[in-house]
């Protein structure tokens, strides 16, 4: 499902894995924090997809709700796409500092 645009390379958004917008924000916190795992597990491909798609602004406002509910799950699958989203997210602030939140994962 990849397709190249004249600008860059992006990855279209599908049923499986919609494209998020700002007012999705407490609709995706609350499947990061009480959903069941399969939920979570597509919330964060869906959250990947934008990302690399360049909508660092949503992911980012999700970190400390990712940290404090996902991060302590058992659930392999989980963690893979957790960390796959960590690498890809910006880790420094605009000096070059590592950003606090990140702190708490290293």
């Amino acid at each position: 499902m990849i397709a190249t645009d004249q600008r860059s390379l992006y990855i279209r958004s599908s049923p499986a894995h919609p494209k998020f917008s700002t007012s999705d924000l407490p609709e995706i916190r609350r499947t990061l924090e009480e959903g069941p795992d399969a939920a979570r597990i597509s919330t964060l491909k869906s959250l990947i997809v934008s990302l690399v798609n360049g909508e660092r602004e949503l992911v980012e406002g999700l970190v400390m709700t990712l940290i404090r509910f996902v991060l302590p799950l058992k659930d392999k699958t989980v963690k893979k796409l957790l960390l796959l989203l960590f690498e890809n997210m910006n880790k420094t602030d605009n000096e070059g500092n590592l950003k606090q939140e990140f702190i708490l994962v290293w």
